[in-house]
């Protein structure tokens, strides 16, 4: 398996269970004390955010993986370290224009 994936956080859920077995939501409920209605609403797309860092800790804990594997889980480092430095977003955005220029 790749050390991290571009996917939505729910296609990379519904891949992770499917590589282990097509583990149930069930399981990974008793085993990480998420309510299996948040797992199932997470990955059927039925709630308007991405989930908390500690639920992708959770989950990346059950299926032995880390938390950045997730995309959500990456972009919410960087949107931390951005509001910490809010400078740096100007850089960023300024690294995003020459970023473009050269694709």
């Amino acid at each position: 398996m790749k050390n991290q994936t571009y996917k939505d956080f729910n296609d990379a859920l519904i891949e992770l269970k499917h590589i282990n077995n097509d583990i149930s939501y069930g399981k990974i409920s008793m085993a990480t004390g998420i309510l299996e209605s948040t797992l199932n609403a997470l990955a059927n797309r039925r709630r308007a955010h991405p989930p908390s860092d500690e639920i992708i800790k959770k989950i990346s804990t059950f299926f032995k993986i880390s938390p950045d594997y997730f995309y959500e889980y990456r972009l919410s480092r960087l949107l931390k370290i951005i509001d910490k430095n809010r400078d740096f977003l100007d850089y960023c955005l300024k690294q995003t224009a020459s970023y473009k220029k050269e694709s």
